[in-house]
């Protein structure tokens, strides 16, 4: 079991409170909704009292011990004791009432699983494709690069008001599982000279007016990963169409700046991230290290022999 982190159960109790004064009629609600969906909690139409929680699995990677978590939470707090898997590798429980969502949110935490940012207008749950670690046909495993992404934009500043919600899909397989052009940033893993990076893609996203994402650089290398992402998110963010929600996704800046300009931008905003950003942020990224092979038993000092009969 992980446990619960500390900003974890800060947030919770701070939720606690929230409920608690909502209830006696001296919290806001508007200021409770807000809270809410940055912390995954949706409301549910004609039941102010209950709530869908997306749970995100982190680069759709579950344990044995979160998955008997989400079966005990799902069968206890929702009224139908059913928990729904989503497109985007999280679950949803329904039909939470209020009173129950801290508890639920203490044992998801508990066993390494978050509904922190897992709506709103945030960076949403960071997918991976399904193959990622066996496919033999990758040139590496891009789950390590998925997971660092997704701990370090989690709670990070830069992803807490975004003109829209934002998303990130990984990709490490010749076929694209993972449907990189429908996202904000699609990551391919690439090989050039020997060295590891990617391939990656703007802009892409469906909704009433698909589109597919653009190429911004045929090779980033594995170190440029993370500056980069941070650099079209912090465009992103400075940029994005905050009066209009429905132009307010990624895939409209892309479209109305052109792909030349657009990636022109990040290349200089890139400069601006190394240069300016801290050394304690840029720690919090390092490549992944190569694997050590398995290690296979040693071969029996003597030959095996039978008797006859």
């Amino acid at each position: 079991m992980a446990g619960l982190s500390v900003e974890a159960e800060a947030e919770i109790q701070y939720l606690e409170a929230m409920i608690a004064r909502l209830e006696a009629g001296e919290e806001d609600p508007e200021d409770f909704r807000v809270y809410r969906l940055k912390n995954g909690i949706y409301g549910i139409r004609g039941r102010p009292e209950h709530h869908m929680i997306r749970i995100k699995l982190p680069v759709g990677r579950i344990s044995l011990e979160g998955l008997r978590v989400l079966a005990e939470v799902a069968e206890q707090y929702t009224e139908n004791r059913l928990a729904h898997v989503t497109t985007r590798q999280a679950v949803q429980l329904h039909h939470v009432h209020r009173r129950d969502v801290p508890k639920v949110l203490r044992a998801v935490n508990a066993v390494g699983l978050t509904t922190r940012e897992a709506c709103g207008h945030s960076i949403r749950a960071i997918t991976c494709c399904p193959y990622a670690g066996v496919s033999p046909e990758a040139p590496f495993d891009v789950t390590p690069y998925a997971e660092a992404t997704y701990r370090y934009f989690l709670r990070h500043p830069v992803g807490q008001n975004l003109p829209r919600k934002f998303k990130i899909a990984f990709e490490g397989c010749p076929t694209d599982h993972a449907r990189t052009p429908i996202h904000d940033i699609g990551a391919v893993a690439a090989v050039e000279g020997g060295k590891r990076g990617f391939r990656l893609y703007v802009g892409g996203g469906l909704g009433a007016a698909p589109m597919s994402a653009e190429l911004l650089e045929p090779f980033t290398p594995e170190e440029d990963l993370l500056p980069t992402m941070l650099a079209i998110i912090r465009l992103f963010d400075r940029y994005g169409n905050r009066k209009v929600l429905t132009q307010a996704r990624l895939k409209f800046l892309v479209k109305k700046w052109g792909i030349a300009a657009f990636r022109e931008a990040v290349r200089e905003e890139r400069r601006l991230v190394k240069l300016t950003a801290s050394g304690a942020d840029l720690e919090a990224w390092a490549p992944p290290e190569e694997a050590p092979p398995p290690r296979l038993p040693n071969p029996p000092q003597k030959p095996f022999s039978f008797a006859p009969g």
